[in-house]
């Protein structure tokens, strides 16, 4: 089994501090424009563009397809949004480390949230 991280490396020796900035990321918010394409490259370039770490095992990740993501999301919203359909959930640690694995059999992935689906137009009339 191969474990692969994002563009940062794990530090253990200030969890404290990973965790302050894993909570600071979560309130604020952040540029992302991330094409779709392979979920892969798609985790790096989250993982750059937030600089928080990543951790995931190749097979899980490898040949996996991502819709993208593009506009002003904070960290974790922008990374479920990348994870929609892929059959991946996060899984963050007390120490502010991010993890993927696969949703259960018995999960149904309610990563979609309005935010990242964004408005959704509806149209009809009223019948009595």
């Amino acid at each position: 089994m191969m474990i692969a991280l994002g563009a940062t490396a794990l530090t253990s020796v200030m969890p404290s501090l990973a965790a302050a900035q894993a909570a600071q990321s979560a309130r604020t918010t952040q540029r992302f424009d991330i094409r779709a394409g392979g979920l892969l490259e798609a985790l790096q370039s989250w993982s750059k563009t937030t600089g928080r770490q990543i951790v995931y095992r190749m097979e899980d990740v490898g040949g996996k397809q991502t819709s993208g993501i593009r506009g002003e999301y904070s960290s974790m919203l922008a990374l479920q949004g990348l994870l929609l359909g892929t059959g991946l959930k996060t899984v963050t640690t007390e120490d502010g480390a991010v993890a993927l694995r696969p949703l259960a059999s018995d999960e149904i992935d309610t990563s979609a949230t309005p935010d990242i689906l964004g408005s959704v137009p509806v149209e009809g009339e009223m019948t009595p």
